[in-house]
């Protein structure tokens, strides 16, 4: 240190003591120092702020303030000049304790001299330049890095750098002299105590927890306090280092949700498909067995309950499908299908199954594609016909009177892609403007009273919307309210081929014919217009009866004459019949072949159509291939056959779509449900199909390798051996040449699953099995998927077999209802009013179901113990499902209650409870054998 002049700064209010300061400068050094005297700390902070000083000389005891408090009000008005602390005996802990608080340096009075205090005082002046240039340094390292900062032992903050401050929301100096825990939220302060006595222990430890910043927000840190040891080994502070980690905190805990959503959605899943199975077998029951009630002699009233509880069946599944794609959806499990398939089909096979519900309400219902539709695409056929199927079912089902349209253009197109424009415009109630928006949105519709009038839930559109959005489309909807809506949605595909449908090479018989098309609704005449220009035939059309004849006579009298004409049935004045009858009885005209278009598809029309005289008709919406076909055969029918005879050789259209492509194939059917085999026994057995069954997957392989079959249904879910196991077998068995010899080497597999989600096609398909078919099962969708994979074994069917065909259905015997015994002691083990319910009194199919439950119960409860004991959870939970749906189908309720408690205790893998269950269940089943024979003996001499 250079030998100017240093200024000391002496506050001391004892004359005595300053005196003794005043003789130690003198005597050690001349002119070396310059001392200021101040009796108070009050007095002290004017001079620091007036002045310059290099060093404070500072006494303990003053009159505001004493003791070891005085060095900290000190080192706050000092404003960093270095204090050297004097007291007056020599405490070594209360001079540690001035230094630990910011003091550089400390002397006893009355041991002090002058060399020694001149001493203190220069080593106080260096001491502090050192740890000034020491803390900047390491502010500029801290200010570097993250936050970080020095608290003392009592948790004060003594250092901070600016990331620390910053993260806080603080300016940088107002940390200092503040407790840690303003800085720690509340509930983690126990936390951080603890942490810090951990670090006492070991030296340091690492933390997360919550900090406060200074506008009260939180976020989470990252924390590592190290300890700070002086010489004795004793802490001194600690340092701590502190990281923002709320980014890191919010992305693992949106991973765990992830996580735990996508396990939820898994469980939803496996949910999902047990409901499905669950919920679609029984309804394969009421479906199935409604579907073969109507097929039997009714009187007007059971038609019409039967026909209530089918419509009523087949609105449940539609429902519970809505629900499950409406779930898959959410659940991100929806996947779409890409195949190819013709567009036009796809669309006119909708309305064609719509067409008979508008022509119910006496709706007109027109489809109509554009020309320039590509004809093969690349997509899913089935999810764009549920969109199409939804928006026409909503629009026949707000129509009161009107027409409903299927229109469809492209947006876009390239040569490897097309956006295609779907419209559906109805003559509707409409849909008011605030309302517009959240028809769109789940369970909800335009008007709460909208449900009450017309049923519904609202899922339709919500998942249209998604499906449509999965198409990489849109939709949206225009409407004006009591003037009808247009809903449109647009959808992308890929193209296969040159795109738009042609007619297919003509004959010239056919190309030189003129076509005459008769219809008073404006759109379909242009829609007629449109199919006739793509076929390359010559037409003109008319709007009305008058019209027509009007034409056509003015042609035959030109030498320029008609060679068909296409007539609507419901036309205003003169329909189509009175014209066809005003056609004949004209002789210029009698000859000219007649196609009908008509809305009436019912079977009681037919003659009343020949009787008028037409060759041939098609039930609207009509496909245009349909149109084609029908249009070439009424001409070559005109050409070959008289008129009188004409509903002898015409009508070939509908003649081959009921043609038997598979007279005679034999069927394997494996069903393990008694009930369900039973249904699909009788679709089989009604369609002209051999059928033999199997009750599980082990007895259809043994039955496979002893008889030859052109096709095998295939339960998914059997015990012993499931679906898919036995699939693999017979392919294995196929593979191996194990059916050489055969007609078929490869037989076709269907499978029967009433899971309906997404992977159950693909996990059918990887098994082995051609297709597969869900259920509740749809009897004609199941002859249709079979004759699809069948080779037909006759080219015509003979004119006696299609006779037989249309011929009235011999008069079934009438079934007797069933009969109960009189009495029996407690409560009946079935509910007898619920099982003929259930059964509608047919005392055949109810008396078979009883004997097979006494056939099987016994054994059934047996197998049951011996899988509890042995302790087989897997084959208990089996063996009861098969007990719970007989006792289900028999309405023994506490049967099916206690069944259901050991199949869930088996499905869980915990069979302690299984005892005492058991133990009731052996009673039930007892009650319920006693039951039986009183029963059948009651309804044995009306068993035939």
């Amino acid at each position: 240190m250079n030998r100017e002049t240093i200024q000391v700064l002496l506050v001391e209010d004892n004359p005595g003591d300053v005196g003794l300061v005043q003789a130690a400068l003198a005597d050690a050094a001349t002119g070396a120092f310059t001392l200021t005297h101040v009796g108070s700390l009050a007095e002290a902070e004017k001079c620091v702020a007036e002045g310059h000083f290099d060093a404070m000389l500072l006494d303990l005891s003053l009159p505001d303030g004493h003791g070891i408090d005085t060095v900290s009000t000190a080192l706050k008005a000092s404003k960093g000049v270095p204090i050297v602390v004097m007291t007056g005996s020599d405490d070594d802990a209360l001079a540690l304790r001035a230094v630990e608080l910011g003091a550089q340096d400390y002397l006893v009075k009355g041991d002090t001299d002058g060399r020694t205090l001149i001493r203190c005082l220069r080593y106080a002046i260096e001491r502090k330049r050192a740890l000034d240039e020491m803390r900047q340094m390491n502010m500029a390292i801290m200010n570097a890095m993250p936050g970080i900062s020095r608290l003392d032992r009592d948790g004060r903050y003594v250092d901070v750098n600016e990331a620390y401050a910053a993260m806080l929301g603080y300016e940088l100096g107002d940390l200092i002299g503040t407790s840690w825990e303003t800085t720690v939220h509340r509930d983690d302060r126990k936390l951080a105590t603890e942490a810090y006595g951990q670090m006492l222990r070991e030296g340091k430890v690492e933390l997360e927890s919550r900090a406060i910043r200074k506008d009260g927000s939180i976020f989470h840190k990252q924390v590592l306090m190290v300890k700070i040891g002086d010489d004795g080994g004793k802490a001194a502070g600690h340092h701590c280092f502190m990281k923002d980690i709320s980014d890191r905190k919010r992305a693992l805990e949106l991973q765990l949700e992830k996580k735990q959503a996508e396990v939820a959605n898994q469980a939803k899943s496996e949910f999902l498909a047990n409901m499905s199975h669950e919920l679609r077998t029984p309804l394969n029951g009421v479906i199935g067995m409604t579907e073969l009630l109507l097929g039997t002699n009714l009187d007007t009233m059971q038609r019409r309950y039967a026909g209530l509880a089918k419509a009523s069946g087949d609105a449940l599944l539609t429902l519970i499908n809505d629900v499950l794609d409406l779930s898959k959806i959410e659940a991100g499990r929806m996947e779409l299908e890409s195949v190819e398939f013709e567009l036009r089909y796809a669309v006119e096979s909708v309305a064609l199954q719509l067409g008979p519900t508008a022509e119910n309400k006496n709706i007109e219902l027109l489809c109509r594609i554009n020309p320039i539709v590509p004809t093969a695409v690349r997509g899913d056929a089935g999810r764009l016909q549920q969109v199409i199927r939804n928006l026409v079912s909503n629009a026949i089902k707000f129509t009161e009177q009107g027409e409903v349209e299927i229109r469809v253009t492209t947006d876009c197109r390239t040569d490897s892609e097309v956006t295609a424009r779907f419209c559906v415009t109805d003559t509707g109630v409409g849909i008011p403007v605030d309302r517009v928006q959240q028809i769109f949105e789940s369970f909800s519709q335009a008007d709460s009273s909208t449900t009450r009038k017309y049923g519904g839930t609202g899922l339709g559109l919500a998942i249209s919307k998604q499906f449509a959005e999965l198409m990489g489309g849109e939709i949206g909807v225009n409407s004006t309210e009591g003037q009808g809506s247009t809903f449109w949605f647009t959808a992308n595909f890929e193209t296969c081929g040159e795109g738009a449908e042609t007619a297919g090479p003509l004959c010239d018989d056919v190309r030189q014919v003129r076509v005459l098309a008769v219809d008073d609704n404006a759109t379909n005449r242009e829609i007629l217009q449109e199919q006739l220009s793509a076929f390359g035939l010559m037409h003109e059309t008319a709007a009305d009866g008058p019209t027509a004849l009007r034409v056509l006579r003015e042609a035959a009298t030109s030498k320029e004459p008609f060679g068909l004409a296409i007539l609507d049935m419901q036309m205003p004045d003169m329909d189509g019949e009175q014209l066809a009858q005003a056609i004949r009885s004209d002789p210029v005209l009698q000859d000219l072949p007649l196609l009908l278009l008509t809305s009436m598809g019912r079977c009681d029309d037919v003659e009343r159509i020949k009787t008028a005289g037409f060759n041939n008709w098609l039930t609207k919406p009509v496909m245009q291939s349909q149109l084609l076909d029908a249009i070439v055969e009424t001409i070559a029918c005109a050409r070959t056959v008289s008129t009188a005879n004409v509903h002898e050789a015409t009508s070939g259209v509908r003649r081959h779509e009921r043609t038997a492509r598979t007279a005679g194939a034999r069927i394997l059917l494996v069903e393990d449900n008694d009930i369900g085999r039973e249904f699909a026994e009788t679709v089989l057995t009604n369609a002209g199909y051999e059928c033999d069954t199997a009750a599980d997957g082990r007895q259809a392989v043994d039955a496979i390798l002893g008889t030859s079959y052109d096709l095998i249904l295939m339960d998914c879910q059997m015990p012993e051996m499931d679906g898919f196991e036995a699939t693999h077998l017979i392919r294995k068995h196929e593979s191996q040449g194990a059916f050489r010899g055969r007609t078929t080497v490869r037989i076709p597999i269907v499978a029967l699953t009433a899971n309906a989600l997404k992977g159950d096609r693909e996990r059918c398909l990887e098994a082995g099995m051609d297709d597969y078919v869900t259920k509740p099962l749809d009897p004609q969708r199941l002859v249709e998927t079979i004759e699809s994979h069948l080779h037909p074994t006759t080219s015509e069917v003979l004119p006696e077999t299609q006779r037989a065909c249309d011929a009235p259905p011999e008069t079934a015997p009438q079934e007797q209802p069933l009969v109960m015994p009189a009495s029996v002691d407690g409560e009946a083990p079935f509910d007898v009013d619920a099982l003929l319910r259930r059964w509608g009194d047919k005392r055949s199919l109810i008396h078979r179901t009883i004997v097979k439950f006494q056939a099987r119960a016994e054994a059934d409860l047996t197998a049951i113990e011996e899988s509890v004991a042995s302790g087989d959870t897997e084959k208990t939970a089996n063996t009861a499902h098969s007990l719970k749906g007989a006792a289900a189908c028999l309405e023994a309720k506490r049967v099916r209650e206690l069944t259901a408690q050991l199949e869930e205790m088996g499905r869980s893998d915990d069979l302690q409870e299984a005892d005492s269950c058991l133990t009731e269940l052996r009673h039930e089943i007892q009650r319920c054998l006693e039951y039986v024979p009183d029963l059948l003996v009651t309804n044995d001499a009306q068993v035939s």
